[in-house]
């Protein structure tokens, strides 16, 4: 993906492995995004994006003007009320091995 980038023109970073018991990078590169002005885009599981705003939350980091792709299980009211607690924008995408993508926001 990076080579594809790189020949369209657009650098995009190196991937960088995260333990979903260590959040912080992850809340880290959120807030540089939008300390930058630009808008951090993250897809993950509903439960995980709840994980990483409690992160934010815990180190006083707000993620106003984050967004959040989410899959894999379902966006609950009380996951969705706690991503806005955090600033962030939730939408989740739907889908089935069967069928493929259905929709997405």
């Amino acid at each position: 993906m990076r080579l594809g980038g790189l020949t369209a023109g657009v650098s995009l970073p190196v991937p960088v492995v995260v333990s979903p018991d260590a959040l912080f990078p992850i809340v880290e590169w959120m807030r540089q995004v939008l300390a930058e002005g630009q808008t951090p885009h993250l897809k993950t599981y509903a439960s995980m994006a709840v994980r990483v705003c409690r992160t934010a939350a815990e180190a006083g980091i707000d993620l106003a003007g984050a967004q959040f792709t989410l899959t894999g299980e379902p966006l609950s009211r009380a996951r969705l009320a706690a991503i806005a607690r955090s600033g962030g924008q939730a939408a989740s995408d739907y889908g089935s091995t069967e069928v493929g993508q259905v929709g997405e926001p």
